[in-house]
């Protein structure tokens, strides 16, 4: 099984909630802890994992609280031997049977850079308001890198949480570290992805993501972001063109239109015209395609009394529903806004988590 790599800072309540979820249900999980908090909230963290050394592999690495985000990962994955691993969150519950198909997946297909599974996101919305969105992932199978990028950004998804090469992580926290733009991260990531090989989608719950209205998330702090922030978008835009040129043997010309192409599909996600809300969209491939499919009907059916999919969830659910109550009611993320948009705000407040699914 893939190491699960969990970055954290200032969510000791969260963290512990998701270390004693896979003590419970995947105990076999190796999991390295990247802790960036402040001093009190390390300690916390300490406390818990030491409570937890006797049921689940944690590798702790504390590091200053002033130490970027990106740079944290970049240090945990070179030191990293394995070829593949997972990225977590410290309020996001990983289905490691799922991820653990994944990783074997890849193994038997280098062609293959990523395996995921779709994202279930429950978010409580109020004390009494919960909320539940399917994020779903598609497979992107072309056989070129320009095939592969046209695919995904024709209706983009997060590839962040999923089984993922471990050369390929340390190339996007490389460039996250220089161009970070919060609404098209997980596009520009995607589309990186897509240089790199194909990506496996797996029709079965990869990871059940949390958010609740107490914790702070890296979010648009406003609206019309690709205008306020347009010499991020054009430095995006320029990174695909560059990649086209490297990866897909493009001259620079063709590469330029392509990206142009992307960012545009990009920036209609953003401005209330995606692609699955078009007329005719439910007759077009990337709907009908099984393995979507498939995802629509254990979201549609886990939520529902009685069937096999809510049978097979139910007990890890409640647990997560207790478990987000319990992080809403806590000190995590104390005196934090609840949006921060760009990494200069993150280094001023607490950083907070990266990749979190968008609206939408």
């Amino acid at each position: 099984m893939s190491t699960l790599l969990i970055p954290t800072r200032n969510r000791p309540t969260s963290l512990s909630s998701v270390l004693h979820f896979l003590a419970r249900y995947y105990r076999s999980t190796r999991v390295i802890v990247a802790d960036g908090s402040d001093e009190e909230f390390k300690n916390h963290n300490r406390r818990n994992i030491e409570a937890l050394k006797q049921d689940l592999t944690i590798d702790y690495r504390p590091y200053p609280a002033e130490f970027p985000y990106f740079d944290r990962l970049l240090d945990v994955l070179r030191g990293e031997r394995s070829e593949y691993l997972i990225m977590g969150s410290d309020d996001d519950f990983p289905m490691m049977d799922t991820l653990g198909e994944a990783e074997a997946f890849l193994l038997q297909n280098k062609d293959y850079c990523v395996a995921a599974g779709m994202l279930v996101v429950l978010r409580l919305d109020s004390p009494t308001k919960l909320s539940a969105k399917p994020f779903l992932a598609r497979p992107i199978i072309g056989d070129t890198p320009l095939t592969r990028a046209r695919q995904f950004a024709q209706w983009s998804f997060q590839t962040t949480y999923a089984v993922t090469r471990r050369d390929v992580l340390i190339e996007r926290y490389e460039r996250a570290s220089q161009l970070f733009l919060v609404s098209f991260y997980d596009f520009s990531v995607g589309i990186q992805d897509c240089m790199h090989g194909k990506i496996k989608a797996l029709p079965k719950i990869g990871f059940i993501k949390t958010a609740n209205y107490k914790h702070s998330y890296l979010k648009p702090e406003a609206a019309l972001i690709v205008l306020r922030r347009s010499e991020l978008v054009l430095q995006t835009l320029d990174q695909i063109r560059r990649d086209l040129m490297q990866y897909a043997g493009l001259d620079e010309q063709e590469a330029q239109a392509h990206s142009e192409v992307f960012i545009r599909q990009r920036i209609a996600e953003l401005v209330g015209r995606p692609i699955h809300a078009m007329k005719g969209f439910e007759e077009r491939g990337p709907y009908l395609n099984p393995v979507v499919q498939k995802q629509f009907d254990i979201f549609d059916t886990l939520f529902e009394k009685d069937t096999p999919i809510r049978a097979q969830y139910e007990e890890k659910l409640k647990y997560i529903l207790a478990a987000i109550k319990a992080s809403a009611q806590s000190d995590d993320n104390k005196g934090e806004k609840n949006k921060n948009e760009t990494l200069e705000d993150q280094m001023g407040d607490p950083l907070v988590a990266v990749g979190f699914p968008e609206e939408g």
